[in-house]
């Protein structure tokens, strides 16, 4: 997978900066651009899977929750 462009994203007062693939999927910054990762085609669906990181890092008392 190899994002081609980077873009910021401004979604609720909060930037975000991402990359978009050759066929306009957003790629999830945290979980970059390996084998595997998910590639979103909205805004939103981008948003609430960095909301899940945050609430996994949350649970896990503050540690990284990328995968590996």
């Amino acid at each position: 997978m190899n994002g081609s462009d980077e873009v910021i994203i401004d979604k609720f007062g909060s930037l975000f900066r991402t990359k978009v693939t050759k066929d306009g999927g957003l790629l999830c910054p945290i979980c970059g651009e390996k084998e595997g990762a998910p590639i979103f085609f909205s805004e939103e669906d981008l948003i609430r899977h960095l909301t899940r990181h945050e609430l996994r890092k949350k649970e896990s008392g503050g540690e990284s929750n990328a995968p590996e």
